[in-house]
């Protein structure tokens, strides 16, 4: 049986549920952009799926099916998931997530099951039959809008700059950064940062440096401050910065003081937010002495 491996990108564009696990991969859009010609493989395939609990004998005889027809096993992180042969999982039923490198110009294709959605739009179209309601009045009464309920503690958006780490960089043996650590209600952040920041003007960017490695345990948002005759004044916000994630440009196009070409004194407030729960930390940390080079 063959044995693949993750294989990490730094321009991976997308997180995919595989396993038990969320990893990062390449959605279609990023395929067609570095691949124009299709001039890549797929070996393999497997299944972006959450395990649902079976009785001892329907799951020993599902597992023994899947045995008969996997080709190999993908290891990533540390675990192991089956893999198929290409076009197990196509048709109707199934959806193309992503797809993860294995080495070189090879690829395993990473599909979902569309059954739950087809399940609830049949229970739908089925309850639609059994309502004794004329057709014209159905298509002509205009549906009340569903009541929105939102979580107690959303997460932020995942950064859209954001870039993956390979899971060894942890932070003392990175080169060009300085290592802090954050600790937070629920345990620990470690980053890697410079101090130095450049904002340009004309493109209403900054470039940073900063990385929340693989061994942190929460997710992180980091803010640009100008300091002035002791005043803050905020230059910009980075999105959800996960663990395994690192940024190094931040938009400063809501900056709210007008400032020239120079250079600046400023700081990083970081904010900490736990990714199963989606709660920010009571503790916030500053990054001070930062220098920011102005230029148009």
């Amino acid at each position: 049986m063959t044995g693949f491996h993750h294989i990490f990108k730094q321009d991976y564009d997308k997180r995919i549920f595989l396993g038990d696990q969320f990893i990062f991969g390449y959605s279609e859009k990023k395929m067609r952009e570095l691949y124009p010609e299709k001039n890549y493989t797929v070996v393999g395939e497997a299944k972006s799926a959450r395990r649902l609990k079976k009785k001892a004998e329907a799951q020993a005889e599902a597992a023994q099916k899947k045995a008969e027809r996997r080709i190999g096993r993908l290891h990533i992180n540390g675990k192991e998931v089956d893999v198929f042969r290409h076009g197990e999982h196509a048709g109707l039923l199934h959806k193309r997530e992503g797809y993860v490198c294995v080495g070189g110009d090879s690829f395993i294709a990473i599909h979902s099951s569309r059954l739950p959605f087809l399940l609830a739009l049949l229970a739908v179209l089925l309850m639609l039959a059994l309502i004794s309601v004329p057709l014209v009045e159905l298509i002509t009464t205009p549906p009340e809008p569903p009541i929105v309920i939102n979580p107690d503690h959303p997460l932020p958006d995942i950064d859209p700059d954001i870039e993956t780490l390979p899971p060894e960089v942890g932070g003392d043996d990175t080169p060009g950064g300085s290592e802090g650590a954050g600790q937070t209600s629920g345990g620990f952040v470690s980053m890697v940062y410079t101090k130095e920041a450049t904002v340009s003007l004309s493109a209403s960017k900054a470039v940073i440096y900063y990385q929340n490695p693989n061994k942190s345990n929460h997710g992180v948002v980091l803010e640009l401050y100008l300091v002035s005759d002791g005043q803050e004044y905020f230059l910009g916000r980075t999105g959800l910065i996960p663990a395994g994630g690192a940024i190094y440009q931040m938009d400063v196009s809501e900056r709210e003081a007008s400032i020239r070409a120079g250079i600046y004194t400023g700081l990083y407030r970081t904010y900490y937010y736990d990714p199963l729960t989606g709660e920010r930390a009571a503790v916030s940390s500053d990054i001070t002495e930062v220098k920011i080079s102005v230029t148009e």
